[in-house]
């Protein structure tokens, strides 16, 4: 009897064993982004022991190819994923890429498939696809760059966003002690940036702040000639909502100032800022 109920221990620890490598082998988890909908890994309680973005520490998401970021609509661009936090030695991280129905907006493409995957989930109804690390491809001392590639929708998607969660643990092989990040990102479809007159020359020297912004917001910039000056704002989808400024300008370094407080519904608007032929277009959200 006795050997018995060992052999069949021996068969659970196995199989228990086996289930527990399958999945630890995919190291990251799909649907922990904190983007509509979702938890992340600390509001589900998979790594916890600090607050949310619990300084000094961060996720950042950029890219050395998606200007301003701003797509065009099927192309590839290089996403880079950086987690930092002073002292740890083990990162994670997840990103979606999502149209404004919380469907799935372009595709993942994995340039190194040993530190980075794609892993999906149902999340409210619809598919959602992350690119996530592999498991203990984030060893790295202070902080871990995670390079994908991510394929832009095609036409008529609009504005998509980047979620993006990052895990700086203390690799003790538990879920305590670890700090969650979170961050995300508007990237506006070139086609609609194009609809509002997308610069030929570039006015420089343009500043946004603060950025969000949710009563007064400054425009600082600098103009090389006499020359009419106009700040517009603009919805994502190209659409004129407010003239915030217009008058004749000497040239020099000029700041303004606008009080935007109950002015504009919240969200992510682009500010255009043209003096003569020059002109800039930035992003600012407005709180």
């Amino acid at each position: 009897m006795k050997t018995k109920l060992l052999s069949t221990a021996i068969v659970l620890c196995a199989i228990a064993f086996i289930l527990h490598d399958a999945y630890s082998a995919k190291g990251g988890k799909a649907g922990y982004t904190g983007s509509p909908s979702e938890n992340t890994c600390l509001t589900s309680g998979c790594h916890v022991g600090n607050p949310l973005n619990a300084a000094p520490g961060s996720v950042v998401i950029s890219s050395p190819d998606l200007t301003n970021f701003i797509y065009t609509p099927g192309h590839t661009y290089t996403i880079n994923v950086t987690v930092s936090k002073t002292g740890v030695g083990l990162f994670g991280f997840a990103m979606e890429a999502l149209k404004s129905n919380g469907g799935n907006a372009g595709s993942f493409v994995h340039t190194s498939p040993t530190v980075t995957q794609s892993l999906s989930v149902v999340v409210a109804g619809q598919v959602r696809t992350s690119a996530t690390h592999k498991l203990n491809a984030g060893l790295a001392t202070g902080s871990k760059t995670f390079a994908f590639n991510w394929v832009a929708p095609n036409p008529g998607v609009g504005t998509v966003t980047f979620y993006a969660a990052g895990n700086a643990a203390n690799n003790n092989n538990n879920t305590s002690g670890d700090f969650i990040y979170t961050t995300n990102h508007a990237v506006l479809d070139s086609t609609i940036v194009a609809g509002i007159n997308e610069p030929t020359v570039l006015l420089e020297n343009v500043n946004v702040f603060p950025n969000p912004v949710s009563s007064l917001l400054n425009v600082s910039l600098n103009t090389k000639e006499k020359a009419d000056l106009k700040i517009e704002v603009y919805n994502l989808a190209g659409q004129f909502q407010d003239l915030l400024l217009l008058k004749t300008e000497a040239p020099g370094s000029h700041q303004y100032s606008f009080e935007v407080n109950q002015r504009f519904v919240t969200g992510m608007y682009l500010l255009r800022v043209t003096s003569g032929n020059q002109t800039a277009i930035k992003k600012v959200f407005f709180q």
